[in-house]
């Protein structure tokens, strides 16, 4: 069944999958964004300078609109403010939404979800904030994202780049040997331009085709980035590399993502595949492309 939407609501518009969904989509869509930079600025689309916590804003955001994508959150767990965002934002959001006579709701959570070991705030309120949204929203979609890869990525690709041409060494906590399945942005954005014209419902994970080890990535793109550099693999069991890595990639590593990196999290993707109509981008030319959007040092 197709539905259509026309106005749409995105919060997180100025985060790295957030920037990627509104280059791809103001042009299809109207869009409305919740803004807190009041630099911030676009012709195409509807700009509410605001926050996600203040009620006038999101009301004001929410009205007229056919569909809300809800991106916007906080991924450091030792964030004082992460419950109230990641959870307070989105009850808000969701009563908000459906007192205005929003037609859908599509939420974009974390493979976190799967792992009830992984007890950080992170993975904690994204598993409080799906139930809020399935409890107040019969037509919700759920995405769950593995590790997100493309343009305007400065967090994890990014980082990598940063390190390898800087410094030809590359840390990698652990053996590397665990399997993790990265997703190319673009795969994301049709995911939830698919989910809103076909009116999909439910929880699904999104991930890319490969499941790949760490070391096996890391060699995948160095290739592609043409740099040879030395990898390094620090033991898990040494705190002091939370502390080297920390300086080194401009990242703190914590007990959840030590973890994590303990975690082979690879997924049957079938199912997604045949409700949100994607093709998953093969990794090789993923990275190829993410690579063009990055200047040389």
């Amino acid at each position: 069944m197709r539905k259509t939407i026309k106005r749409l609501l995105i919060t997180g518009g100025t985060g790295f999958i957030g920037r990627n969904l509104i280059e791809k989509l103001a042009k299809k869509y109207e869009l409305v964004c919740i803004i807190k930079d009041l630099s911030y600025k676009r012709d195409d689309i509807k700009i509410i300078h605001g926050d996600i916590l203040d009620d006038s804003s999101v009301k004001a955001a929410v009205m007229g609109v056919d569909a809300v994508v809800h991106l916007a959150a906080i991924l450091d767990s030792s964030d004082k403010n992460i419950e109230k965002v990641n959870v307070g934002a989105t009850h808000l959001l969701v009563d908000s939404a459906k007192k205005a006579g929003v037609k859908k709701f599509v939420f974009i959570s974390t493979e976190n979800v799967f792992y009830d070991d992984f007890d950080d705030a992170y993975s904690k309120t994204k598993r409080l904030a799906e139930k809020i949204v399935k409890h107040a929203f019969k037509n919700y979609l759920i995405l769950r994202p593995t590790v997100v890869y493309g343009r305007h990525d400065k967090r994890y690709v990014g980082s990598l780049v940063e390190v390898a041409k800087r410094y030809k060494v590359l840390p990698i906590p652990g053996d590397g040997k665990r399997l993790f399945q990265p997703v190319y942005v673009d795969d994301i954005i049709k995911c939830i331009e698919n989910g809103l014209k076909y009116d999909v419902k439910g929880k699904y994970v999104v991930a890319g085709p490969s499941k790949i080890s760490y070391n096996d990535f890391t060699r995948a793109l160095l290739e592609q980035l043409g740099v040879k550099a030395r990898v390094l693999h620090i033991p898990l069991r040494m705190l002091k590399a939370a502390k080297l890595l920390s300086k080194v990639m401009k990242t703190r590593m914590s007990r959840f993502q030590i973890k994590s990196l303990e975690t082979d999290k690879a997924y049957d993707i079938e199912a997604s595949i045949r409700a949100l109509k994607y093709k998953p981008t093969p990794l090789k030319a993923g990275l190829k492309k993410t690579l063009k959007f990055f200047k040389p040092l």
